[in-house]
């Protein structure tokens, strides 16, 4: 009795169902001798497949029955049978009418299933120009066991290289589009079939009141309206927004909101500013807030700039004027 073959798959996925076939042919060669058809493969002899659950030890028994002398198993490996990487098998005769034999050792391939998650970015979070912000993933394959030292690469959503390990940084650049962007995450390993993961962000940009007119310390003499600019720019590129709500405030109360560029002047906004009050310093304020709509947080809500109203004093009896 001898084995006369061996075949089987050279690969097998350890998820899913599916399947290695593992099969070899019995030969009886005594019998042969008296077969006038030479040799002579026979049916019904009991068989046992052997597979290797760690490379090493064949502890995993798959019985079969030959038909014409061929013997097959199916194998499908899971997490209780067998880890990933190269594995063995090997074939043998468990019958109490043949003497035991064994086959050759064959080799084939278990693959598993790795699965990265992101723990930061998390789903919509803000990520804003000009700062470094957080990358942070897991890695478990298809047995739920933690893995600690594959390959992870993150991506934007053009599927630029940004950075790499399990917990890394992103410097997101002064100039990056602002709105909706997606950050991707790959993982591979040997023995491992690669896995990807995204999550949607937000990539916001810093707006600011960069200067208001006039100056501070201004002085106005009481009489006629005056026009109070404010310019609102992007704190990175330097370049003006428009259509930004900008609100103005004397002393903290609020007089009126607008949007810059109403004017045609751009990323400016103007406010008429009443001087007929009384003689007294005076707190003109811009201010902004973040805009969702815009994809802007602010660098500072405030631009406060003082400016003083003086009222010049007629004496009829000298005919000069005192200011005050």
């Amino acid at each position: 009795m001898i084995i006369n073959y061996t075949e089987s798959n050279s690969t097998v996925r350890r998820l899913g169902s599916e399947e290695a076939t593992l099969k070899f042919r019995i030969r009886d060669d005594d019998y042969s001798l008296y077969n006038e058809n030479g040799s002579y493969y026979p049916d019904g002899v009991d068989a046992l497949v052997w597979t290797t659950p760690n490379g090493q030890n064949y502890t995993n028994a798959l019985p079969c029955t030959s038909t014409d002398g061929h013997c097959e198993v199916q194998y499908n490996p899971n997490c209780s049978t067998s880890e990933v990487g190269q594995q063995y098998w090997k074939s043998g005769t468990n019958d109490t009418c043949y003497e035991y034999e064994n086959s050759s050792i064959v080799s084939f391939t278990v693959i598993g299933q790795l699965n990265v998650s992101i723990i930061t970015p998390t789903t919509n979070m803000i990520l804003n120009r000009n700062t470094a912000v957080w990358l942070n993933s897991t890695v478990h394959d298809d047995c739920d066991a933690y893995i600690n030292d594959s390959s992870v690469t993150w991506y934007n959503e053009s599927w630029y290289l940004i950075n790499s390990s399990y917990n890394s940084t992103w410097f997101v650049p002064y100039n990056y589009p602002l709105g909706p962007d997606v950050i991707n995450v790959n993982t591979s390993r040997t023995y491992y079939d690669q896995n990807t993961n995204s999550t949607n962000i937000l990539i916001y940009g810093w707006a600011e009141v960069d200067y208001m007119i006039p100056d501070n310390g201004t002085v106005y003499v009481s009489g006629q309206p005056k026009t109070i600019k404010c310019h609102v720019r992007d704190a990175n590129t330097l370049v003006e927004i428009n259509d930004y709500n900008v609100s103005f405030y004397v002393d903290g109360v609020w007089q009126e909101s607008e949007l810059t560029n109403e004017s045609g002047e751009e990323g400016n906004v103007s406010f008429v500013f009443s001087t007929n009050r009384p003689a007294a310093w005076y707190n003109l304020t811009c201010r902004v807030t973040s805009d969702p709509s815009k994809y802007y947080n602010v660098t500072a809500e405030n631009l406060t700039n003082e400016i003083r109203i003086s009222r010049p004093l007629n004496r009829p009896d000298s005919h000069r004027t005192v200011e005050r």
